[in-house]
């Protein structure tokens, strides 16, 4: 992931060179930017054995709340490219509904998990008329804090990797020193890879993929 970030910006600023024969380069642009996103994975089961492989407990995913992002921007156009750059902290909360089979009732407990995220991403495309972007890049997430309530579940252990990565496309406009973007990221994790049962990771398949609309000021 590192190279790709890398040949990302040398590809990029080879093509900048190239098109400021034609065109005058833009001012560079930094900011500030809000967002809002939804995780778009959906409900998904998983179970929890003992050591014998009997079933103790159905771990059902209900989904997350709001994705929520806040950070600061550079933003540098050159002819009928751009490039852009994005830092930022995103939290939001995954949610479960947890059946019992140890207890006589079968009881359900409802329990959350809570994400914080410092996030960096990478964006280049083409500009398209005066206002309108299209692009794409690489997006890194370092996990900053991580809480579960699933602990209760005998042999429960949480696995998470200090950095994962995803790829994200979308659409933007800019007007004077507004800027709106409509993005699309398709996370390389699913939403619960990181949870183990007795050492045995939870058979997830549901990608955290990230719909998400950005709001950005420059100064």
């Amino acid at each position: 992931m590192k190279n790709l970030l890398i040949l990302l910006v040398l590809f990029l600023g080879a093509q900048a060179s190239t098109a400021q024969a034609d065109y005058k380069k833009s001012p560079a642009k930094f900011g500030v930017k809000i967002s809002v996103g939804k995780l778009m994975a959906g409900q998904e089961k998983t179970y929890v054995g003992n050591p014998f492989d009997f079933i103790n407990h159905e771990v059902m995913y209900e989904g997350s709340n709001a994705v929520k992002n806040i950070g600061a921007f550079y933003q540098q156009k050159f002819g009928y490219l751009f490039l852009r750059a994005d830092l930022g902290y995103t939290q939001f909360s995954q949610k479960y509904n947890v059946k019992s089979y140890v207890q006589v009732a079968n009881p359900i407990t409802f329990a959350v998990e809570r994400f914080q995220f410092l996030d960096f991403q990478v964006m280049g495309g083409l500009n398209i008329g005066k206002n309108f972007r299209v692009g794409a890049g690489p997006v890194a997430h370092i996990l900053v804090n991580q809480n579960s309530e699933l602990g209760f579940i005998s042999g429960f252990e949480t696995r998470n990797r200090a950095i994962t990565y995803g790829f994200t496309g979308g659409l933007g406009f800019d007007s004077g020193r507004l800027h709106l973007d409509a993005r699309y990221e398709m996370g390389f994790r699913n939403v619960g890879d990181h949870l183990y049962y007795v050492n045995r990771m939870a058979r997830s398949e549901e990608k955290a993929h990230v719909l998400s609309l950005t709001i950005g000021v420059d100064f």
